[in-house]
């Protein structure tokens, strides 16, 4: 599974949530926020309710971390989600989470996929 494949599989609903849900603490309307993220309403009522994009606290943790880092208001949605993408590359985090999903064969061994993609 390559990096974007982890994203979209894996973190893409939870980043979603993420960004719902701070979206709307900001003031913006759900019918706002579904418009920037590409959504639903009802998809962001189901995101900001917790009954969509839930996932282990540990991916939670680093995904969290890394919308403080990268995610900027002033980007559209898919901006971000490359920045983080990249910057989750750039810091093996993304080869812990390959790992923690079960996708990673090293058994222990460095892992430099992430980094040798990155751009």
């Amino acid at each position: 599974m390559i990096p974007c494949e982890i994203v979209v599989n894996e973190l893409l609903p939870t980043i979603r949530k993420m960004a719902a849900v701070r979206m709307i603490k900001e003031g913006k309307s759900q019918r706002e926020t579904a418009k920037t993220l590409g959504l639903t309403e009802a998809a962001v009522s189901h995101y900001v309710s917790k009954k969509r994009g839930e996932i282990d606290k540990k991916l939670e943790l680093i995904i969290t971390k890394a919308m403080d880092r990268y995610y900027q208001d002033d980007r559209s949605f898919s901006e971000n989600v490359c920045a983080i993408c990249k910057g989750l590359r750039r810091s093996k985090q993304m080869c812990a989470i390959h790992r923690h999903i079960g996708q990673s064969k090293l058994d222990g061994k460095e892992c430099d996929f992430c980094l040798s993609t990155c751009r």
